[in-house]
């Protein structure tokens, strides 16, 4: 099963009761501000197991000018094709090698999608 990671700011993700005038089963509209695009893509990085995803995490993190927390989400890209999205490798941008290889764009996304 491919797993996927995204980095994300957790406190955007809050659910009700933390935040008192969301709804039970609303999400705040600031998470969305996670899943910004570009050129209609979305970023993420496969991470199968949590060996992967702490090597991703450091290596995200040697790319940041501060030393500060890092939220991420993992998310099962198993329905990915049923909803007409195929992950697509690019290269990663971070310091490691092999965490740039696990590197893959989600593209051609809509709002639908």
């Amino acid at each position: 099963m491919p797993r996927f990671l995204r980095v994300t700011q957790r406190g955007r993700w809050a659910r009700y009761p933390t935040i008192p005038w969301l709804l039970p089963g609303e999400m705040q509209a600031n998470a969305l501000r996670d899943l910004q695009t570009s050129n209609n893509s979305l970023s993420v990085y496969r991470a199968d197991d949590e060996s992967a995803a702490g090597k991703i995490c450091l290596a995200i993190a040697a790319t940041r000018e501060t030393c500060d927390k890092l939220d991420y989400a993992i998310f099962d890209g198993t329905e990915l094709p049923s909803i007409g999205i195929e992950p697509t490798r690019t290269t990663g941008e971070t310091p490691d090698p092999e965490v740039n290889s696990l590197h893959y764009d989600l593209k051609e996304l809509t709002v639908e999608k």
